[in-house]
């Protein structure tokens, strides 16, 4: 929803305009394009001052500051959007009607003001107090009989704003890939023979690890607990020297894939697809030292030209429990 600078500017220096319960007309307070630039500064530069009042504010006239969340994930359905944000402390669920003009999609990357019904804020320099929720609702929408949620953009031009439902909130969950790691293996999530290793990508700010597992040395394993029959299947199938290989995204392990091997050394592995296009991932793997290679191709396009390429470190995942001679 778009807020006319200047009733946000107005309100954040002090002004004797005043709705009393009537919601204003936009035209009627719209700037002209000279003040645009002022008001847009005026308000990004209160902004800037959020953080820095909050731990004052907490305790003083009983004021409450507006979180600072980032998008984390969104979901984009015909009536309607899930959204999820968070900050190092907390993270919100939130949800909206696509027909309305408030359900807008934040950005990535960028930083909100997240106002819930108990947030009372009053800027740094602003002479009336305060900006609230139900300030930014007589501007916009609100969903009957469910707690709302406004997201302000904090480093734009503060125009724009968004209202949504709160369906769910809750302290904030790990955020990276090892973090994410951690508390699988705290939980005994890898208690199978095929969870051998951990795999991170040294630009570890996507949320993503692969678990993997040599073929050669799962057999083994099968063979250690008592199990020859499965060994032996193994080792007279396609992948008797194969990778397993398992993704997880933020926690969330996808289905296992099973990489062929391209040398007898055991160290160059292959998986072939055709969906959602013709490509291959390989894995080159230095046993020794845990360095891994993996790149992705679009064989329509170049079958010996990577299309992404990642490196990274592979560590045991039970150091303390010995792999079978290989």
């Amino acid at each position: 929803m778009k807020l006319s600078m200047l009733a946000i500017a107005l309100f954040l220096i002090g002004s004797p305009l005043s709705t009393r319960g009537r919601q204003l007309s936009l035209t009627d307070i719209r700037p002209s394009p000279a003040q645009i630039p002022i008001l847009a500064d005026s308000v990004r530069t209160r902004s800037m001052d959020t953080n820095r009042q909050a731990k004052s504010q907490e305790t003083k006239d009983g004021l409450k500051p507006p979180e600072v969340v980032r998008l984390e994930e969104v979901q984009t359905e015909e009536d309607g959007k899930e959204i999820i944000v968070s900050n190092s402390n907390n993270r919100y669920h939130l949800a909206c009607n696509a027909k309305l003009k408030s359900c807008l999609t934040p950005a990535s990357g960028k930083d909100y003001w997240l106002f819930s019904k108990t947030t009372r804020w009053q800027p740094q320099g602003a002479k009336e107090c305060c900006m609230t929720l139900k300030f930014l609702q007589d501007y916009s929408d609100s969903y009957n009989n469910q707690e709302n949620i406004a997201l302000f953009p904090v480093d734009d031009d503060g125009t724009m704003f968004g209202i949504y439902m709160l369906v769910s909130s809750a302290p904030a969950s790990p955020k990276t890939a090892r973090e994410y790691f951690d508390e699988l293996k705290a939980a005994n999530a890898f208690n199978h023979i095929r969870d051998e290793y951990v795999c991170f990508d040294e630009d570890n700010s996507e949320p993503f690890f692969a678990v993997l597992a040599r073929a050669r040395d799962v057999g083994r394993m099968l063979k250690q607990v008592g199990d020859t029959a499965g060994a032996k299947r193994l080792e007279k199938s396609d992948f008797a020297n194969g990778l397993f290989v398992q993704m997880y995204n933020r926690g969330i392990g996808a289905g296992e894939q099973i990489y062929d091997s391209l040398s007898a050394e055991g160290t160059d592995f292959v998986d072939v697809f055709n969906s959602p296009f013709n490509g291959k991932m390989t894995y080159s793997i230095n046993w020794d030292t845990g360095r891994y290679r993996r790149a992705v191709y679009d064989t329509d396009h170049s079958k010996d030209v990577p299309a992404l390429r990642f490196n990274g470190k592979c560590e045991l995942i039970h150091p303390d429990v010995p792999i079978p001679s290989r």
